[in-house]
């Protein structure tokens, strides 16, 4: 009886150590790849914050950006019938993403905070001021990894 307790709780202490095994952290996502826009969001409020619109909608001619290294790619789907492609290098830190641009006469950057970011989804926002003491548009980009 003695020996089939002690087996009892040796066969426990293994299937509970079994069981108990941290699960490997899965990988933080990587920008390198293609992400097509899916939809946007467009808010427009006053200046003390009353929503003016609120506007869900896919558009007709979606953003698409290619990481590849420390650059991005900047093209449109479907392809306008002009040259369309406005390089950028990136950078992000925290959930900030930075685009500045490397074509000529490109000047400034883009700055987006990152709502959701994953595999197969990224989720960016920018805030843009309509005119000074009016109100801001906030804009909710969408994107699918293709």
């Amino acid at each position: 009886m003695k020996r089939f307790l002690s087996i009892t709780l040796m066969s426990l202490l293994v299937l509970v150590m079994a069981c108990s095994k941290k699960q490997e952290a899965e990988p933080a996502p990587v920008f390198e790849g293609t992400w097509k826009q899916t939809h946007q969001r467009t808010l427009i409020q006053d200046d003390k914050g009353l929503v003016l619109s609120d506007k869900d909608d896919t558009p007709a001619t979606r953003q698409v950006y290619t990481f590849s290294g420390d650059t991005c790619t900047l093209t449109l789907d479907p392809a306008p019938t002009y040259e369309f492609r406005y390089p950028f290098t990136y950078t992000y830190s925290g959930d900030v993403l930075k685009l500045v641009p490397a074509f000529p006469g490109g000047t400034g950057y883009d700055k987006y905070q990152v709502l959701e970011f994953t595999k197969t989804a990224l989720t960016l926002k920018t805030n843009t001021m309509i005119l000074q003491n009016v109100g801001t548009v906030t804009y909710t980009f969408y994107f699918a990894r293709q």
